[in-house]
């Protein structure tokens, strides 16, 4: 998760979301998911509000080598997050999720 934290920018566009907080790098934007307490696994559905994407856009999530798929309602993007990446999540307490939009680089 380091990649999200070490030589980033911290993100006021988008503004802490709940359990959401994000981080920008290189024209790639990082949601950083806080685990509320006794959470164990990353939501199946995770909802990113005020965030338009293209279709070149790849969300992965971090310390996975899964390409996540998602969809645009309106004006917020919903990640799905399979049950084989939920049930053997990358690390205990955060997950992040890495939105590359290659028109942002």
């Amino acid at each position: 998760n380091g990649e999200a934290i070490y030589g980033t920018q911290g993100d006021s566009l988008y503004g802490a979301q709940g359990q959401l907080v994000f981080t920008l790098k290189g024209g790639d934007t990082y949601a950083i998911y806080r685990a509320a307490e006794g959470e164990t696994a990353p939501p199946a559905n995770l909802r990113i509000s005020n965030f338009e994407c293209s279709k070149s856009t790849e969300i992965q999530l971090l310390g996975t080598d899964k390409t996540l798929k998602w969809s645009q309602k309106g004006k917020d993007i919903q990640v799905v997050i399979p049950e084989s990446v939920r049930s053997k999540p990358p690390c205990q307490y955060a997950w992040v999720f890495r939105i590359s939009r290659p028109e942002s680089k």
